[in-house]
């Protein structure tokens, strides 16, 4: 007998032919099942191959720091792209369309340089966001305090 769940999810996953905010809304309500969202994440690439809510998806899945490094830098490119092409403006605020995504994937990618040792790079990603959110709903500035205080650093944002 056929699972009608699993068989409704496969054709969920291959179906591309669907608007991408649908596409997108899936993919965040599956955020509770890592291996459905992953799913779903790149069937949103398929639809939109620069899709940042789709590639913070794989980051935040990504098995190894190299992978979730790269795809986070991917996030940011294709928001600069986005920017300088002219489909976006400049962030002003952490709730103007895809800002929280690249904030997110800034602040991932200072905790992923943290992890790695590269302090530096780490500090200017949290304090780009920081910049950004000015209420800290995404705790780069928790981050920030904890990776200096961390290494007997005054902190200082």
């Amino acid at each position: 007998m056929i699972d009608t769940e699993l068989l409704g999810t496969s054709r969920r996953i291959n179906d591309i032919d669907v608007p991408l905010d649908r596409a997108l809304d899936e993919m965040e309500d599956a955020a509770d099942d890592s291996a459905l969202s992953v799913a779903l994440a790149r069937r949103a690439l398929k639809i939109e191959p620069c899709c940042a809510s789709a590639l913070l998806v794989l980051a935040e899945h990504a098995p190894t720091a190299v992978e979730r490094i790269a795809l986070l830098k991917e996030v940011i490119s294709s928001y600069r792209r986005s920017v300088r092409d002219g489909q976006r403006g400049e962030i002003t605020s952490i709730w103007d369309s895809g800002a929280k995504n690249i904030l997110a994937a800034v602040a991932l990618l200072g905790d992923e340089l943290a992890d790695l040792g590269d302090i530096e790079d780490a500090k200017a990603c949290y304090r780009a966001v920081i910049e950004r959110d000015e209420d800290d709903r995404l705790e780069a500035g928790a981050s920030l305090e904890a990776l200096m205080v961390g290494r007997g650093v005054a902190f200082r944002a």
